[in-house]
């Protein structure tokens, strides 16, 4: 049988800079819409996951700790900027451990994140994650399942991080 794509929406409101950008350098924030896909063959129940499972063990856990937070970036770290700084001295940083803090990115770390969180509980064929910066700007990552090796191999260097 083939694969069944369920998606749910998000919403979070953090701040972040990007380093040398002559408008986005200044410390400002976004409205974040963020699109999450799960795509896996449906399953006895009639359905892939239950929206409950996804919101409570895989998206909102992540999403909780970076809404209403400034998004540091390793360039935010590296360029010794003072706000980031600040922010996690605070307690008010999220910190991505991405080179930058652009929707590309944090696509890239959700997708990544979700992925793992939903293979550790099922088969699936991939994990998309569409961040909305504004209602005209986003980026879309996808983390696709390879094979039941490789997908190990994935979960087992994540496990080993945590």
């Amino acid at each position: 049988m083939g694969n069944t794509t369920i998606k749910r929406a998000y919403e979070i409101s953090c701040a972040h800079q990007l380093e040398g950008h002559p408008k986005c350098g200044r410390i400002h924030g976004h409205n974040y819409v963020i699109d999450v896909e799960v795509s896996a063959e449906v399953g006895a129940e009639g359905w892939i996951m239950d929206f409950g499972v996804l919101d409570a063990r895989v998206v909102k856990p992540t999403l909780d700790m970076m809404d209403h937070m400034y998004l540091v970036s390793n360039e935010n770290v590296l360029s010794g900027n003072m706000f980031a700084d600040m922010a996690i001295n605070a307690g008010q940083a999220f910190v991505l451990g991405t080179d930058r803090s652009t929707a590309e990115r944090i696509s890239e770390f959700l997708a990544r994140e979700f992925f793992v969180g939903v293979a550790k509980m099922m088969p699936l064929f991939h994990v998309s994650v569409t961040v909305h910066e504004t209602s005209r700007s986003s980026a879309t990552s996808t983390c696709y399942f390879v094979n039941v090796e490789e997908t190990k191999i994935l979960l087992t260097a994540v496990e080993a991080t945590e």
